[in-house]
Protein backbone atom coordinates (compact mmCIF):
# COMPACT_ATOMS: atom_id res chain seq x y z
CA UNK A 1 0.00 0.00 0.00
CA UNK A 2 1.77 3.25 -0.67
CA UNK A 3 1.36 6.82 1.48
CA UNK A 4 -1.09 8.06 -1.65
CA UNK A 5 -3.89 5.12 -1.40
CA UNK A 6 -3.77 5.43 2.48
CA UNK A 7 -5.79 8.31 2.55
CA UNK A 8 -8.42 6.95 0.46
CA UNK A 9 -8.86 3.98 2.15
CA UNK A 10 -9.46 6.06 5.38
CA UNK A 11 -11.88 7.54 3.91
CA UNK A 12 -14.14 4.43 2.37
CA UNK A 13 -13.63 3.92 6.14
CA UNK A 14 -14.63 6.10 7.91
CA UNK A 15 -17.83 6.29 5.27
CA UNK A 16 -18.97 2.68 5.78
CA UNK A 17 -18.14 3.25 9.75
CA UNK A 18 -20.34 6.23 9.55
CA UNK A 19 -23.45 4.54 8.27
CA UNK A 20 -22.64 1.45 10.05
CA UNK A 21 -22.31 -1.03 7.17
CA UNK A 22 -20.84 -4.79 7.15
CA UNK A 23 -18.30 -5.39 4.49
CA UNK A 24 -15.68 -7.42 4.85
CA UNK A 25 -13.19 -5.11 3.36
CA UNK A 26 -13.53 -3.05 7.02
CA UNK A 27 -12.02 -5.91 9.01
CA UNK A 28 -8.62 -5.45 6.69
CA UNK A 29 -8.96 -1.65 7.22
CA UNK A 30 -9.36 -1.52 10.56
CA UNK A 31 -6.02 -2.87 10.78
CA UNK A 32 -4.75 0.09 9.09
CA UNK A 33 -3.72 3.07 11.55
CA UNK A 34 -5.37 6.50 11.47
CA UNK A 35 -2.28 8.86 11.10
CA UNK A 36 -3.73 11.73 13.55
CA UNK A 37 -4.70 11.17 17.09
CA UNK A 38 -6.34 15.16 17.78
CA UNK A 39 -6.24 16.57 21.02
CA UNK A 40 -9.73 18.81 20.63
CA UNK A 41 -11.89 18.88 18.17
CA UNK A 42 -15.36 20.59 17.45
CA UNK A 43 -17.82 20.31 14.81
CA UNK A 44 -19.72 22.96 12.78
CA UNK A 45 -23.33 21.28 11.53
CA UNK A 46 -21.26 18.46 9.91
CA UNK A 47 -20.19 20.80 7.76
CA UNK A 48 -16.59 21.85 9.45
CA UNK A 49 -14.26 20.19 11.66
CA UNK A 50 -12.06 22.35 14.18
CA UNK A 51 -8.79 21.02 15.01
CA UNK A 52 -7.85 23.47 17.95
CA UNK A 53 -4.55 23.49 18.80
CA UNK A 54 -5.01 27.04 20.56
CA UNK A 55 -7.38 28.90 21.51
CA UNK A 56 -5.79 32.25 20.16
CA UNK A 57 -4.29 31.18 16.81
CA UNK A 58 -2.28 32.86 14.49
CA UNK A 59 -4.04 31.60 11.49
CA UNK A 60 -7.32 29.03 10.91
CA UNK A 61 -6.32 26.81 7.81
CA UNK A 62 -9.52 25.83 6.08
CA UNK A 63 -9.05 22.40 4.05
CA UNK A 64 -11.18 21.67 1.23
CA UNK A 65 -11.43 18.37 -0.35
CA UNK A 66 -11.07 17.38 -3.86
CA UNK A 67 -14.21 15.58 -5.66
CA UNK A 68 -15.03 12.32 -4.86
CA UNK A 69 -12.97 13.08 -1.19
CA UNK A 70 -13.42 14.16 2.27
CA UNK A 71 -11.80 15.81 4.95
CA UNK A 72 -10.49 12.49 6.16
CA UNK A 73 -7.52 12.52 3.59
CA UNK A 74 -5.92 15.68 4.50
CA UNK A 75 -5.82 14.84 7.93
CA UNK A 76 -1.77 13.81 7.91
CA UNK A 77 -1.31 17.55 7.05
CA UNK A 78 -2.21 18.74 10.08
CA UNK A 79 0.58 16.73 12.39
CA UNK A 80 2.77 18.97 10.41
CA UNK A 81 1.48 22.72 10.90
CA UNK A 82 2.66 24.92 14.04
CA UNK A 83 0.78 24.36 17.53
CA UNK A 84 -0.19 27.89 16.93
CA UNK A 85 -2.46 26.70 13.89
CA UNK A 86 -5.89 25.62 14.05
CA UNK A 87 -6.77 23.37 11.05
CA UNK A 88 -10.48 23.15 9.88
CA UNK A 89 -11.32 20.53 7.95
CA UNK A 90 -14.63 21.13 5.78
CA UNK A 91 -16.97 18.11 4.77
CA UNK A 92 -19.16 18.66 1.84
CA UNK A 93 -22.58 16.30 2.74
CA UNK A 94 -22.24 12.74 1.68
CA UNK A 95 -19.29 12.85 3.69
CA UNK A 96 -17.80 12.82 7.35
CA UNK A 97 -20.59 14.07 10.08
CA UNK A 98 -23.30 13.97 7.51
CA UNK A 99 -23.00 10.81 5.52
CA UNK A 100 -26.34 10.10 5.59
CA UNK A 101 -27.16 13.67 3.63
CA UNK A 102 -27.35 13.67 0.18
CA UNK A 103 -24.78 15.40 -1.81
CA UNK A 104 -24.91 18.82 -3.41
CA UNK A 105 -24.82 19.58 -7.36
CA UNK A 106 -25.26 22.89 -7.14
CA UNK A 107 -21.57 25.09 -6.44
CA UNK A 108 -23.53 28.03 -5.35
CA UNK A 109 -25.83 26.05 -3.10
CA UNK A 110 -22.76 24.81 -1.88
CA UNK A 111 -20.44 28.15 -1.32
CA UNK A 112 -24.10 29.53 -0.38
CA UNK A 113 -23.92 27.03 2.91
CA UNK A 114 -19.85 27.09 3.27
CA UNK A 115 -19.88 31.08 3.58
CA UNK A 116 -21.84 31.62 7.44
CA UNK A 117 -20.25 28.12 8.87
CA UNK A 118 -16.61 29.51 7.29
CA UNK A 119 -17.03 32.80 9.02
CA UNK A 120 -18.35 31.39 12.22
CA UNK A 121 -15.15 29.36 12.77
CA UNK A 122 -12.63 32.02 13.81
CA UNK A 123 -12.29 35.33 14.46
CA UNK A 124 -8.84 35.70 13.06
CA UNK A 125 -6.79 35.51 10.24
CA UNK A 126 -8.28 32.75 7.50
CA UNK A 127 -5.96 30.90 5.17
CA UNK A 128 -7.71 28.22 2.58
CA UNK A 129 -6.27 25.35 0.83
CA UNK A 130 -8.28 23.93 -1.62
CA UNK A 131 -7.41 20.50 -4.06
CA UNK A 132 -9.19 19.56 -7.46
CA UNK A 133 -12.54 20.66 -6.98
CA UNK A 134 -11.52 21.70 -3.24
CA UNK A 135 -9.73 24.51 -5.08
CA UNK A 136 -12.65 25.81 -6.85
CA UNK A 137 -14.75 25.96 -3.69
CA UNK A 138 -12.19 27.78 -1.20
CA UNK A 139 -11.39 30.22 -4.40
CA UNK A 140 -15.49 30.49 -4.60
CA UNK A 141 -15.63 31.16 -0.99
CA UNK A 142 -12.99 33.57 -0.86
CA UNK A 143 -14.74 35.69 -3.60
CA UNK A 144 -18.03 35.22 -1.33
CA UNK A 145 -16.36 36.48 1.58
CA UNK A 146 -13.79 39.31 0.07
CA UNK A 147 -15.62 42.36 0.86
CA UNK A 148 -16.45 41.86 4.09
CA UNK A 149 -13.43 39.18 5.88
CA UNK A 150 -11.34 37.84 2.74
CA UNK A 151 -8.42 35.24 4.10
CA UNK A 152 -5.06 36.00 4.24
CA UNK A 153 -3.88 33.32 1.84
CA UNK A 154 -5.09 30.95 -1.39
CA UNK A 155 -3.12 27.43 -1.45
CA UNK A 156 -5.05 25.77 -4.79
CA UNK A 157 -3.85 22.69 -6.14
CA UNK A 158 -4.63 20.17 -8.54
CA UNK A 159 -6.59 22.32 -11.08
CA UNK A 160 -6.66 25.52 -12.95
CA UNK A 161 -9.47 27.98 -12.62
CA UNK A 162 -12.08 26.17 -14.81
CA UNK A 163 -12.17 23.28 -12.31
CA UNK A 164 -11.54 20.36 -15.25
CA UNK A 165 -9.00 17.87 -15.61
CA UNK A 166 -7.78 19.63 -19.54
CA UNK A 167 -4.63 17.67 -20.44
CA UNK A 168 -4.08 14.16 -22.38
CA UNK A 169 -7.06 12.71 -24.21
CA UNK A 170 -9.38 11.02 -22.02
CA UNK A 171 -8.31 12.68 -19.16
CA UNK A 172 -10.95 14.27 -18.87
CA UNK A 173 -13.58 14.07 -16.60
CA UNK A 174 -16.84 13.28 -18.37
CA UNK A 175 -18.50 16.39 -19.54
CA UNK A 176 -22.39 17.31 -19.83
CA UNK A 177 -24.95 15.92 -17.78
CA UNK A 178 -25.64 12.78 -19.79
CA UNK A 179 -21.87 11.61 -19.83
CA UNK A 180 -21.61 12.50 -16.30
CA UNK A 181 -23.76 9.88 -15.40
CA UNK A 182 -22.59 7.07 -17.72
CA UNK A 183 -20.95 4.71 -15.15
CA UNK A 184 -18.10 2.84 -17.34
CA UNK A 185 -17.09 6.31 -17.98
CA UNK A 186 -16.84 8.14 -14.08
CA UNK A 187 -14.63 4.44 -13.07
CA UNK A 188 -12.13 5.30 -16.45
CA UNK A 189 -11.91 8.70 -14.78
CA UNK A 190 -11.16 7.76 -11.73
CA UNK A 191 -8.26 4.87 -12.91
CA UNK A 192 -6.94 7.13 -15.16
CA UNK A 193 -6.62 9.81 -12.25
CA UNK A 194 -4.94 7.10 -9.78
CA UNK A 195 -5.16 7.41 -6.01
CA UNK A 196 -8.35 4.72 -6.07
CA UNK A 197 -7.22 1.50 -4.42
CA UNK A 198 -8.02 -1.50 -6.99
CA UNK A 199 -10.22 -2.70 -3.76
CA UNK A 200 -12.42 0.13 -4.38
CA UNK A 201 -13.05 -1.24 -7.69
CA UNK A 202 -13.52 -5.18 -6.45
CA UNK A 203 -16.60 -4.69 -4.16
CA UNK A 204 -19.63 -2.86 -5.60
CA UNK A 205 -20.89 -1.25 -2.34
CA UNK A 206 -17.65 0.90 -2.29
CA UNK A 207 -17.46 1.64 -5.87
CA UNK A 208 -20.86 2.77 -5.77
CA UNK A 209 -20.73 5.37 -2.54
CA UNK A 210 -17.44 6.42 -4.55
CA UNK A 211 -19.06 7.23 -7.94
CA UNK A 212 -22.09 8.58 -6.09
CA UNK A 213 -19.73 11.63 -4.51
CA UNK A 214 -17.91 11.82 -7.82
CA UNK A 215 -20.89 12.28 -10.14
CA UNK A 216 -22.47 14.80 -7.35
CA UNK A 217 -19.08 16.66 -7.30
CA UNK A 218 -18.41 16.56 -10.84
CA UNK A 219 -22.47 18.08 -11.38
CA UNK A 220 -21.51 20.90 -8.92
CA UNK A 221 -18.59 21.40 -10.88
CA UNK A 222 -20.15 21.82 -14.08
CA UNK A 223 -23.31 24.11 -12.72
CA UNK A 224 -20.74 27.22 -12.50
CA UNK A 225 -22.32 29.95 -14.62
CA UNK A 226 -19.17 31.83 -16.61
CA UNK A 227 -18.34 35.04 -15.06
CA UNK A 228 -15.26 37.06 -15.68
CA UNK A 229 -12.30 36.75 -12.99
CA UNK A 230 -12.78 38.28 -9.79
CA UNK A 231 -8.99 39.49 -8.93
CA UNK A 232 -8.92 38.92 -5.60
CA UNK A 233 -6.15 41.46 -3.71
CA UNK A 234 -4.69 37.85 -1.68
CA UNK A 235 -1.76 36.02 -1.91
CA UNK A 236 -1.98 33.00 -3.77
CA UNK A 237 -0.02 29.95 -3.97
CA UNK A 238 -0.80 27.16 -6.80
CA UNK A 239 0.47 23.43 -6.20
CA UNK A 240 0.42 20.54 -8.34
CA UNK A 241 1.94 17.58 -9.40
CA UNK A 242 4.86 17.81 -12.12
CA UNK A 243 3.07 14.57 -14.23
CA UNK A 244 -0.38 15.45 -13.48
CA UNK A 245 -2.15 14.59 -17.03
CA UNK A 246 -5.49 16.19 -15.42
CA UNK A 247 -3.93 19.60 -14.38
CA UNK A 248 -0.85 19.99 -15.92
CA UNK A 249 1.43 23.01 -14.85
CA UNK A 250 0.54 25.30 -18.07
CA UNK A 251 -3.33 24.94 -16.70
CA UNK A 252 -2.75 25.90 -13.12
CA UNK A 253 -1.05 29.29 -14.76
CA UNK A 254 -5.13 30.53 -15.17
CA UNK A 255 -4.84 31.86 -11.68
CA UNK A 256 -3.15 34.41 -12.43
CA UNK A 257 -6.24 36.52 -13.65
CA UNK A 258 -7.64 36.08 -10.48
CA UNK A 259 -5.59 38.00 -8.18
CA UNK A 260 -3.62 41.24 -7.95
CA UNK A 261 -0.65 39.79 -6.44
CA UNK A 262 1.99 37.98 -7.57
CA UNK A 263 1.43 33.64 -7.53
CA UNK A 264 3.76 31.11 -6.08
CA UNK A 265 4.03 28.11 -8.35
CA UNK A 266 4.99 24.87 -6.37
CA UNK A 267 5.67 21.65 -7.86
CA UNK A 268 5.74 17.97 -6.71
CA UNK A 269 6.78 14.65 -8.13
CA UNK A 270 4.06 12.95 -9.13
CA UNK A 271 0.53 12.79 -10.66
CA UNK A 272 -2.80 14.55 -9.43
CA UNK A 273 -2.47 13.11 -5.68
CA UNK A 274 1.19 14.12 -5.48
CA UNK A 275 0.01 15.95 -2.00
CA UNK A 276 -0.21 12.81 -0.58
CA UNK A 277 2.58 10.88 -1.07
CA UNK A 278 5.06 14.08 1.59
CA UNK A 279 2.48 15.37 3.68
CA UNK A 280 5.29 16.94 5.81
CA UNK A 281 7.19 18.46 2.75
CA UNK A 282 3.21 20.06 1.51
CA UNK A 283 2.67 21.70 5.12
CA UNK A 284 5.89 23.49 5.19
CA UNK A 285 5.78 25.03 1.90
CA UNK A 286 1.92 25.73 3.07
CA UNK A 287 3.34 26.73 6.32
CA UNK A 288 6.36 29.41 5.04
CA UNK A 289 3.47 30.80 2.44
CA UNK A 290 0.91 31.55 5.19
CA UNK A 291 3.50 33.37 7.02
CA UNK A 292 5.18 35.44 4.26
CA UNK A 293 1.64 36.29 3.86
CA UNK A 294 0.91 37.34 7.13
CA UNK A 295 4.15 39.22 7.71
CA UNK A 296 3.59 41.28 4.04
CA UNK A 297 6.57 39.87 2.08
CA UNK A 298 4.24 38.46 -0.49
CA UNK A 299 6.92 40.01 -3.45
CA UNK A 300 5.16 41.93 -6.03
CA UNK A 301 5.53 43.03 -9.97
CA UNK A 302 7.63 45.89 -8.78
CA UNK A 303 10.25 44.41 -6.41
CA UNK A 304 7.90 46.07 -3.27
CA UNK A 305 5.78 43.86 -0.66
CA UNK A 306 2.60 44.80 1.39
CA UNK A 307 -1.05 45.09 0.33
CA UNK A 308 -0.86 47.38 -2.30
CA UNK A 309 -2.60 45.78 -5.59
CA UNK A 310 -0.95 45.52 -9.11
CA UNK A 311 -2.10 45.04 -12.39
CA UNK A 312 0.76 42.78 -13.86
CA UNK A 313 0.84 39.94 -11.61
CA UNK A 314 4.11 37.90 -11.91
CA UNK A 315 4.19 34.10 -11.75
CA UNK A 316 7.13 33.01 -8.88
CA UNK A 317 7.97 29.27 -9.83
CA UNK A 318 9.46 27.46 -7.01
CA UNK A 319 10.84 23.78 -8.14
CA UNK A 320 10.92 21.50 -5.21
Amino acid sequence: MTHATLPILLLIYNQLEAVGQDNPYLASMRRIPTPMRHQKTRCVDGWINVQENTPRPAVTLFVFHHAGGSSLAYRPLAAHVPRDFNVAFVDLPGRGHHTRANPLTSMDEIVAELVPRVLSVADGPRAFFGHSMGAVTAHQVAVATASADRPVWLGLSGTGPEGKAAAAPGSRPPGGTDAGRDREQLIDFLRRLGGTPEEVFEHEELLEYALGLLRADLLALESRRPVPPVRLDVPISVLGGRDDVAAPVEALRGWEAHTERPIRARHWPGGHFYLFDDPRGLAARMVEDIGDALAGRWERPDGQTGSGPTRTPMLKNVLL
